[in-house]
């Protein structure tokens, strides 16, 4: 079991090239959180996945997206054919919750925090630190998402996309592996992840400090089958992890953020604790439907 879900979580994130479901091209500087990370590059074991800039030295992305030997991130590009040299940055570490995998299973904690070999900082139109949102959205709640996964099944793209999805109730999740203490799903025919955006982030936007904030990261859907035809999809609570990132990033702290979620078209975050610091803008949009999410595992 383990080798199958391993395997399939590899294949999924590297055949999965790059765009959101349905997703709209994000412009330079509207979600500069995003990172592209690659893992094992240049071997033909290579895939790549989603991730977000939380401190200057730490990037978050799924935990399934932190199996191999060695991994690289591309920062503060929205075209992963575009970047420069300096947009490349060695992985020093990887830390996953030591519950991860546990019982030959991957489908709870699918979390990583990525320690780079070099600081990255803020810069103005490419790159922004995310917050971390304290308490999880709400059903109902529109998300964005925004990563280089598949526009669809058969259609690969370069450049980031995003788009917006909507969380959903428990009874809507036909996933029988998923568990609501942990996650929340999506069941979107017309937007959602698709191979390739594995540890991609699900954020809302304050708009009283014009960041963005982490609520979640795309975790597992159906493998091989994009949104429309099986909507269904699964993300991991960032707010059930924040020991975990308080821990693994104590030299360099991301901010926490306490937020109200709207259930109106557009998210409106509201900081209740603390200033609303690192959020993106990579990808601007009003309709943020940024669904990069996962690495489809195939359910057993």
């Amino acid at each position: 079991m383990k080798l199958i879900l391993v395997v399939a979580f590899i294949i999924l994130c590297s055949t999965a090239c790059h765009a959101v479901l349905n997703g709209l091209p994000a412009t330079q500087g509207q979600f500069p959180y995003l990172v592209y990370v690659v893992v094992d590059p240049g071997t033909p074991y290579t895939y790549a996945c989603g991730g977000g800039i939380i401190s200057s030295r730490y990037v978050i992305s799924a935990g399934h997206c932190s199996f191999g030997g060695f991994f690289k991130v591309i920062v503060g590009r929205i075209d992963v054919d575009g970047f420069k040299q300096e947009d490349i940055i060695d992985v020093e570490a990887v830390i996953r919750p030591s519950d991860y995998g546990k019982d030959n299973i991957f489908n709870y904690d699918d979390v990583a925090v990525f320690t780079l070999k070099k600081d990255v900082f803020e810069k103005p139109n490419y790159i922004q630190y995310l917050d971390i949102g304290l308490n999880s959205p709400p059903v109902g709640a529109p998300l964005t998402l925004a990563g280089f996964g598949r526009l669809k099944d058969d259609k690969d793209t370069s450049l980031s996309h995003y788009n917006t999805v909507q969380v959903s109730s428990d009874s809507e999740c036909v996933f029988k592996t998923y568990s609501n203490e942990t996650s929340y799903c999506i069941n979107d025919p017309k937007s959602g992840f698709c191979n390739g955006d594995s540890g991609s982030p699900l954020v809302v936007r304050n708009p009283v400090s014009d960041r963005w904030i982490l609520v979640g990261l795309s975790s597992y859907g159906h493998a091989g089958v994009c949104g429309y035809r099986k909507p269904d999809a699964v993300i991991s609570k960032i707010a059930v992890m924040i020991d975990f990132i308080k821990i693994h990033t104590y030299d360099s702290p991301p901010r926490f953020v306490e937020v109200q979620y709207s259930t109106e078209t557009e998210t409106t975050l509201i900081p209740l604790n603390g200033p609303a610091s690192n959020c993106p803008s990579f990808f601007k949009s009003t309709v943020t439907i940024i669904m990069l999410l996962l690495v489809f595992i195939i359910q057993v």
